[in-house]
């Protein structure tokens, strides 16, 4: 086996729910055997929990060369696509309620929701602004849709999800559930999505080839910043751990140049004694060179 990103084979392997005391509640429900949690399974938390295990009862591997994490064996595309329609939305949304869209009188969105894909688009914004139009991948509730598209931007959203659609078709966003089907962009929007890919190098193949052909790219992903964090972290549903180390393999790989780059949010609550200056997210701007 090598590194999906940089080709090394200086790998450490684990199990996906790596046991560990640190953050043992957490973890306990995934090391109860299925069967148990089965009986159960009208509970929306224990539902989760038998579907992220049937879908992520995997390895989950680091690359001691660029720092990515992926899990292995790789999924496909169809696997990911009915894990997102089973399980992902629905739950996010009912204990979450981050992500919730209210019909009722037009769209309505969570404005704390609103209020960060402003401040991921004003961190685009203090780099460029030579952009027209936006594929905004990953799309989820389309919030950051909306916004791109009030900004008089022209808006592709992709998602596998029903509940996206339906949003697009409400706010008039063009929608696309097909890779092979994306548009050609000035920018590539990607919110928390690039971690859930099935294939990180396919996915920047087809951001950066024709038809797509995008300009410039912006990323926020969790900020998995050292080897601590990747083996006591629950990183379900993730497929790719990421951090800048990563991502500068990544410009490296695509011949990109890195315009911009932050860590944000605040302080790994689960980690304060042990990692006290790591953020959980970090955000990339790209631009082809």
């Amino acid at each position: 086996m090598k590194c999906k990103l940089c080709g090394s084979d200086s790998l450490e392997i684990s199990n996906y729910y790596e046991f560990s005391l640190f953050m043992m509640a957490r973890k306990l429900p995934y090391l109860i055997p299925s069967s148990i949690v089965n009986l159960f399974a009208k509970n929306l938390f224990a539902k989760k929990i038998l579907i992220n295990k049937q879908y992520f009862s995997k390895n989950k591997v680091q690359c001691k060369n660029c720092d990515l994490g992926f899990v292995d064996p790789q999924f496909k595309s169809n696997e990911l696509s009915a894990y997102y329609q089973k399980q992902y939305w629905d739950h996010r949304d009912k204990f979450e309620g981050l992500h919730t869209v209210i019909f009722e009188n037009g769209t309505h969105f969570n404005d704390e929701q609103l209020s960060i894909h402003r401040e991921r688009i004003n961190f685009i914004h203090s780099y460029i602004g030579d952009y027209d139009s936006v594929i905004d991948f990953g799309a989820g509730d389309c919030s950051a849709s909306f916004m791109f598209k009030k900004d008089n931007k022209t808006v592709t959203a992709f998602d596998y999800s029903d509940k996206s659609k339906h949003v697009c078709k409400a706010i008039g966003v063009n929608f696309v559930s097909e890779t092979n089907n994306l548009p050609k962009t000035d920018l590539i929007y990607a919110s928390h999505s690039l971690e859930h890919v099935e294939d990180i190098t396919s996915i920047f193949n087809t951001f950066l080839q024709h038809p797509v052909s995008a300009k410039y790219l912006f990323f926020e992903t969790p900020n998995i910043e050292t080897s601590f964090i990747f083996k006591n972290l629950i990183h379900t549903p993730h497929t790719y751990m990421l951090n800048e180390k990563a991502f500068r393999q990544i410009a490296k790989k695509f011949n990109l140049k890195i315009i911009g780059l932050e860590l944000s949010g605040s302080h790994w609550s689960y980690f304060k004694r042990s990692q006290k200056n790591c953020r959980p997210d970090i955000r990339v701007l790209f631009s082809k060179k």
